[in-house]
């Protein structure tokens, strides 16, 4: 039962690593695309 428990939340914060690192990288494109079209404005 305890491993049950530890694979479980083994799991559970490898999405949510795998989410962060997800929303990180759509965050850092982001600034990328804003940062590339004031400079072209600019």
């Amino acid at each position: 039962a305890v491993k049950v428990v530890l694979v479980v939340a083994a799991i559970s914060y490898g999405i949510v690593d795998l989410y962060r690192y997800v929303i990180f990288l759509i965050w850092q494109n982001r600034m990328i695309v804003e940062t590339g079209s004031k400079t072209r404005v600019g």
